[in-house]
């Protein structure tokens, strides 16, 4: 079966919720080789060392980084370009390599082959996906070909059944099938084809190879739709990592199925194992229209996949329990994964749906499954949630994202022979200790001793940095300060810890001997806000070094954003204090500065600025010269949006500063800054050109996909742009709330009902044209009642269009305009538009009378 006219162009995969986790012993050296055809990182393009190209990953061949899991050893996560979400993948993990392939797209994408040995494996001289040669020479030629089915760009694996050696398979990559050369035995092989707009097929069959070469047929008629039911019938599919797992331990999956339907076939096979890990909701939910439940449920088929293989789950039978998710001040839109350890040697992948925040989601999972889970704020700050396993039965409540979001400990940076080497990848945890960090953050290091600067590293996203320093100094202070960019980065958006150590201190371990400050706030609501009522502030000092113990010294508010602070009545004992007050009624924001000492002769000051919200409304920022002016959105135009991944609208801006620009961005928010009612995230910053050494024009592209942005029809119309942007020196930052207006409008279409191109004259016609409009909630064409459609008429040789006709569509969007042939001229319908609906035009049809 041939390809037939590819749709390439775009985006080539669809960004919805898929964190990919590669992990467990089989790579457990983490060696990482993108294969021919991947798209590289210029910044992280040279091949690394065995055991280090895991620290700065790979680019996928659709852009996506494939990364290490911070805490997971030899467990790598893929994440989306520039912020996005990943899209859809398949995977497979065998003796010596994983791989990892972006499906679901409009055209072929290369192979990123993952080592797990110190032997990098390179790209054969082919536009085929990069693979070693493991297997024995073979002996006939076999062909693997789908049927009764429309794909191409396979991904086709095969397994000898005795000795469970894999043999690879050469795809055709813009058609369905691939060959392989096989010596006679028994085999099994696995298909997963998925393409844009296509439901997914994941076909095995088993087969024997004698003498003569032969074709294997991968039929997808006899495929079924494999699902995890529940009885709910409110509840649909939000995500899904479906794998097989063979008896040697090698796995092949697909993550995806963004709500499509995923067919797999019957087949017996001793040791094959079918494994369903699915994320329901509510049918129709968005980011702006969040489901108030979720499903995280789990099934394992054993022996290979039945004639239904559909399992059907009780939800009397799971684990109960509720997730309140804090929001950060204001209400934005989140993602929430998660990861079912399900025993495999491949890691898996994290799966999961889109969430409000604030929000309370009452959560079904799967008894006795450990899960790992993560949530995400908008694109960029990712919380990692402690593991969970659950029994059957009700649950209490747990509290993600209370604040403040400050440094925690995941790895413990060192010292040793006068080198620094820092690695703080945890700046923006939760008060319950889920450790996170904002990507989007620029962090700094500074390293002096008295009043000498010894080291300062440049501004930076990492979290790891490593400097020589002379020793012998008595004493060294180092800085650590995290700036957080964008107008969703609300709380926390500055903190630095300045740590002294005695020299002797460095020197006895090669851990840091430093203390961290750990809060925990009562008297917030869901939003992380103080109301009328006293909030009491509680802080621990945390050596990080055993056997040191802390005193907590002092801790102080600010309500200015750390211009003058506040010491209220601090009750302490050792390491430990806390203190009550009423935050005054016009604060917007509470800032939160704390000291202590520790017994190896450290100091520790910390500074929160913008700690947690106030009671008052949410204001924008300015510190310093920044300033935000000329903000057009769509060169000042109404944007209507299709369905298309790559629907993106442009925002322009002049951004100036004495220091020059440092970065910038925008994001769209619907309602009151302070309590929007629909938000659209910014998943990447402006692009900035500088006009002078003060001035840049900026441009951002901001995602307005109907379905996965906006989500809701009502909030259609005028939305409002937020525009941030720092300066080069650190010196200046501004957050304008309402810097300009989007009119984001849905798109109408009219479907014309054309009579025929030549008519008799004085014959009659009737046109039934129907005027549709695009839902953002479902992405489907509903018809448009009750508007205006008219008729317009161009005389031959004319260039003036006249209205013949007006009429209102009814109940069924038509609206009927009948007509007599009187001469030969041009027809067209026009739809004028409304608040928040795009026009619709049909364009010029014409009419020969004779």
């Amino acid at each position: 079966m041939h390809f037939k006219n590819p749709l390439v162009g775009g985006a080539a995969d669809r960004r919805r919720a898929a964190t990919g986790v590669l992990s467990a012993a089989l790579l457990a050296a983490g060696l990482l080789v993108p294969s021919a055809g991947a798209v590289p990182n210029p910044a992280t393009a040279t091949a690394p060392g065995a055991g280090t190209a895991a620290a700065g990953g790979a680019t996928l061949a659709n852009g996506d980084r494939v990364e290490r899991v911070p805490g997971r050893a030899g467990a790598f996560r893929v994440t989306g370009r520039n912020g996005e979400r990943p899209g859809s993948y398949g995977y497979l993990s065998t003796p010596g390599r994983v791989e990892i392939r972006p499906v679901g797209g409009k055209a072929p994408l290369a192979t990123t082959t993952l080592a797990t040995d110190t032997t990098a494996v390179t790209a054969p001289a082919s536009s085929a996906p990069a693979r070693a040669a493991y297997a024995a020479t073979a002996a006939q030629k076999v062909k693997i070909d789908l049927v009764n089915a429309d794909h191409w760009g396979p991904s086709i694996h095969v397994w000898n059944r005795s000795t469970w050696t894999y043999y690879d398979v050469a795809e055709e990559q813009w058609d369905d099938w691939g060959t392989v050369s096989l010596p006679p035995g028994d085999y099994v092989t696995v298909g997963l084809y998925s393409n844009w707009g296509l439901p997914s097929h994941f076909l095995a069959k088993t087969f024997t190879v004698g003498s003569t070469a032969q074709t294997v047929l991968l039929d997808a008629k006899t495929s079924k739709e494999t699902r995890i039911a529940v009885d709910d019938t409110t509840a649909a599919r939000s995500s899904a990592e479906i794998s097989y797992t063979l008896p040697n331990g090698s796995s092949t999956g697909f993550v995806g199925g963004w709500g499509e339907k995923v067919y797999v076939n019957p087949i017996a096979l001793p040791g094959l194992k079918l494994n369903l890990h699915e994320v329901l909701e509510k049918a129709g939910s968005t980011g702006n229209l969040p489901s108030p439940y979720r499903y995280d449920l789990v099934h394992r088929f054993t022996g290979g996949v039945p004639a239904t293989p559909v399992a059907q789950v009780l939800k009397a039978n799971l684990a109960t329990t509720q997730t309140s998710l804090r929001a950060q001040d204001g209400n934005s839109v989140g993602w929430l994964d998660s990861y079912a350890d399900m025993g495999l040697n491949i890691g898996g992948m994290f799966i999961g749906s889109p969430v409000g925040v604030p929000s309370k989601i009452t959560e079904y999972v799967t008894p006795g499954i450990a899960f790992q889970r993560a949530l995400t704020y908008g694109s960029t700050h990712r919380l990692d949630l402690k593991p969970r396993t659950l029994a059957q039965g009700t649950h209490p409540v747990e509290i993600v994202g209370a604040a403040p979001f400050t440094p925690r400990v995941r790895y413990n940076s060192t010292y040793q022979g006068g080198t620094f080497r820092f690695s703080e990848s945890a700046l923006h945890s939760d008060a319950a200790g889920n450790l996170g960090k904002d990507d989007a953050a620029s962090l700094q290091f500074r390293i002096r001793t008295g009043g000498t600067t010894l080291a300062t590293s440049p501004v930076q996203d990492s979290g790891t940095w490593q400097a020589d320093v002379p020793t012998g100094h008595p004493t060294y202070t180092v800085r650590v300060s995290a700036t957080r960019h964008g107008a969703q980065s609300r709380l926390s958006s500055r903190v630095w810890t300045d740590w002294t150590m005695t020299g002797a201190a460095l020197n006895a371990q090669s851990g840091l001997p430093v203390t961290d400050p750990a809060y925990k706030v009562t008297g917030l609501d869901w939003r992380n806000q103080a109301g009328t009522d006293p909030v009491t502030v509680s802080a621990t000092l945390k050596p990080r070094r055993a056997g040191t113990t802390a005193t907590l010294t002092s801790l102080e508010f600010s309500t200015d954003n750390g211009v003058t602070w506040t010491a209220p009545a601090l009750t302490a004992s050792g390491a430990t204090g806390s203190a009550s007050f009423t935050v005054p009624a016009d604060a917007s924001f509470v800032s939160l500065r704390t000291t202590g000492t520790d017994s190896s002769g450290g100091t520790v000051s910390q500074t929160v600025i913008r700690a947690f919200a106030g009671p008052a409304a949410a204001t924008g920022e300015r510190v310093g010269d920044t300033r935000i002016s000329d903000v057009v959105v769509n060169d000042g135009h109404p944007y209507a949006p299709d369905l298309s991944p790559d629907a993106t609208v442009k925002v322009r801006f002049t951004v100036t500063d004495p220091a020059g620009v440092a970065a910038a961005g925008a994001y769209f928010h619907h309602g009151t800054y302070d309590r929007p009612d629909g938000v659209v995230p910014q998943y990447w910053n402006a692009a900035c050109t500088p006009a002078t050494a003060t001035t840049a024009t900026c441009t951002a592209q901001v995602a307005v996909r109907p379905v996965d942005e906006l989500g809701r029809n009502s909030l259609a119309g005028l939305w409002s742009v937020t525009a941030w942007a720092h300066s080069k020196d650190g010196s200046g930052r501004v957050l304008v709330t309402k810097a300009g207006t989007a009119d984001l409008r849905r798109t109408t279409t009219i479907s014309p009902d054309w009579p025929p191109m030549s008519l008799p004259k004085g014959s009659t016609y009737t046109l039934k044209p129907q005027l549709r409009v695009l839902s953002w909630i479902s992405g489907k064409n509903l018809v448009l009642p009750d508007a205006t459609v008219r008729l317009e008429w161009k005389k031959a040789g004319s260039s003036t269009w006249t209205t013949v006709a007006t009429a209102k569509t009814g109940t069924d969007g038509r609206v009927s305009f009948p007509r007599t042939a009187t001469e030969d001229g041009q027809l067209r319908l026009r739809y004028d538009g409304a608040a928040g609906l795009a026009l619709a035009d049909t364009g010029a049809y014409t009419i020969d009378v004779y």
